[in-house]
């Protein structure tokens, strides 16, 4: 049994070791009742209440004159002689500590207007995140926001509710002009358009469908980090191997994109069986590559390694073994 890191930071806080119940073990999980439906039933059926304040200051007359003074149908006696004999002794004073405040990590999607929502109140991140997702992390009164393993931004938690970081992201032409590289509006006559951008040192001409076009070549870090996210580890894990092999053999963008999609089928094929196996539980694995060929001379070794290949499966064909029966066949 693992328990969450925050369980384990709560308990450490406040000075207690969580212990998990045997699973369908019901005796090690002790009596409860139906807390809610007893409240429901007893204290508030048939009852109106003028507003909060009255409701609570019922509860809480209910609580120390009926509930805690009723004989309980489990323990047999009172709930506040219970406690006052065996549970008031455990209990630690909290000397004015402060309530545990945990680390709290969500996820975010930016929205088309630069920003993130946390408990209703919008915080700006950079414009080229747009419709991506972020992971927000809320601490000690800070609101970090970290895309692809860096912090993006950063802003001090926002008291209150439905308000905003004051924050306006760029206009389209600063952000045309923030794209190009130059960091400033375009330069010229008033009401002039932004500069063109134009292709960084990073571009690379391709040919695909017989004409050519200019496309930018990503970062490698980026590049990994985007496989990651879309779960293509094989061809991360052999990314620069399977770029070689398509650059040595001149291979077209058709089939350079063939040749990384059939690595990551294999790796997935190969994962798929590997987890059947487990699944399966078999005392013993045997395969071709353990098998003693020499102890069965009849055996044809190049006639059973091309039927283990399975290309009859795939063209259809049909497959008669002959033999004598065997206790093991």
């Amino acid at each position: 049994m693992r328990f969450n890191e925050r369980l384990h930071g709560f308990a450490r806080y406040w000075g207690f070791r969580p212990r998990a119940c045997a699973p369908y073990r019901a005796r090690t999980k002790g009596k409860d009742e139906r807390g809610v439906g007893y409240v429901k039933r007893n204290a508030i059926a048939g009852r109106g209440f003028d507003g909060w304040a009255a409701l609570e200051a019922h509860l809480d007359w209910w609580m120390r004159e009926i509930a805690d003074q009723r004989v309980h149908g489990t323990t047999g006696e009172a709930p506040i002689a219970r406690f006052v004999r065996e549970e008031a002794a455990a209990l630690r004073p909290l000397d004015g500590r402060p309530p545990f405040d945990p680390m709290r990590e969500l996820i975010r999607r930016v929205k088309t207007d630069a920003t993130i929502e946390v408990d209703t109140n919008s915080y700006s991140v950079p414009w080229r995140l747009i419709g991506e997702t972020v992971a927000v992390t809320v601490a000690d009164g800070r609101i970090s926001v970290r895309h692809c393993g860096g912090e993006v931004a950063s802003h001090g938690e926002i008291a209150g509710r439905r308000q905003g970081d004051g924050r306006r992201p760029p206009g389209r032409r600063r952000r045309l002009a923030l794209a190009a590289g130059s960091g400033e509006p375009a330069a010229g006559r008033p009401g002039a358009g932004p500069r063109r951008c134009r292709p960084s040192a990073a571009a690379v001409r391709v040919r695909a469908g017989g004409g050519r076009r200019l496309v930018m070549s990503p970062d490698r870090e980026a590049l990994v980090d985007m496989l990651t996210r879309l779960h293509l580890t094989a061809i991360r894990d052999q990314l620069d191997s399977l770029l070689d092999e398509a650059a040595k053999r001149e291979l077209s963008l058709r089939d350079a994109v063939a040749l990384l999609v059939e690595r990551e089928v294999g790796r997935r094929d190969e994962r798929r069986v590997a987890m059947a196996t487990k699944i399966a539980h078999f005392p013993t694995r045997r395969d071709l590559d353990g098998f003693d060929f020499a102890a069965q001379p009849s055996l044809d070794r190049k006639q059973v390694r091309e039927l283990a290949a399975c290309r009859w499966v795939a063209n259809g064909d049909a497959l008669l073994l002959l033999g004598p029966p065997e206790s093991d066949s």
